[in-house]
């Protein structure tokens, strides 16, 4: 389901049902319908999270993808979350941003973004409370760490819109027991996030951050996760920076920070 370059019939959004086989470490997801074969494999690592690469083709005509995909067990609620990008075959360009969700029993669901690329789907709120870390390992997150995100270009960007090209930034986070701060300060910007730790070194924040040169303040929204890389000592997520008048993705970005 690659959209073509220009807008046609397949630009919209879509979802679609893939079936997941986990053998040992091995990963293997497959979609097959009337128009689409698909297959992607992959391998989970000691800490349940898998990268994945396969290829899918229609039916109908000489119209051929490849897949990346990164992701990873979540232990608390059973399921398999990850993020999947889907490549032209022909230059190997971004056609599609997508998200995959799947259960025990369920069927799972990818769910694609318009393409080249455009908005991609949002980032859940965090609304639960999170369960307490291991001392040990609660003791190894507090303080400082610093690093960078690195955020791709501005997607949907109307013909007004500055700053249009992707950015890299210096970011810092500070962990206090279960809270983690995020904050990105320059002299054009100022940026914000808070969010909680959970029982296996996860987190999500959200804030909101503003220009600071222009004539107008020019705020966003931020959207961020991320997660303790033990055996790297550093903390390494995404983040989504969204429009702030109507909710949209602005900009995809992923972070890694080390300790200060």
């Amino acid at each position: 389901m690659i959209a073509p370059r220009n807008p046609g019939p397949e630009t919209g959004p879509f979802k679609a049902d893939v079936e997941i086989d986990i053998d040992g470490k091995r990963l293997t997801w497959t979609r097959r319908t009337a128009l689409v074969t698909e297959a992607v494999t992959g391998a989970f690592d000691a800490q349940g999270r898998f990268g994945a690469e396969g290829k899918g083709a229609r039916k109908d005509r000489p119209e051929q993808w490849r897949y990346r995909a990164q992701g990873e067990y979540i232990a608390a609620g059973k399921r398999i979350e990850a993020r999947v990008q889907l490549l032209r075959g022909a230059d190997g360009s971004l056609a599609r941003e997508c998200t995959l969700a799947a259960e025990p029993g369920a069927a799972p669901v990818v769910g694609a973004a318009p393409a080249s690329p455009a908005a991609s789907t949002n980032m859940p709120s965090s609304v639960a409370t999170p369960t307490k870390p291991p001392p040990a390992l609660l003791a190894s997150l507090q303080g400082a760490w610093t690093g960078r995100m690195k955020c791709g270009a501005l997607l949907n960007a109307g013909p007004d819109a500055t700053r249009t090209e992707p950015f890299e930034a210096r970011i810092r986070l500070d962990v206090t027991g279960q809270k983690i701060n995020w904050t990105r300060e320059s002299a054009t910007v100022a940026e914000a996030a808070k969010g909680t730790i959970d029982g296996d070194g996860r987190f999500t924040a959200e804030g909101e951050g503003e220009t600071k040169d222009g004539p107008q303040r020019n705020p966003w929204q931020l959207k961020v996760q991320g997660q303790y890389v033990a055996r790297d000592n550093a903390i390494d997520g995404r983040a989504q920076i969204l429009r702030r008048r109507d909710g949209t993705v602005a900009r995809e970005c992923t972070l890694r920070t080390a300790r200060s």
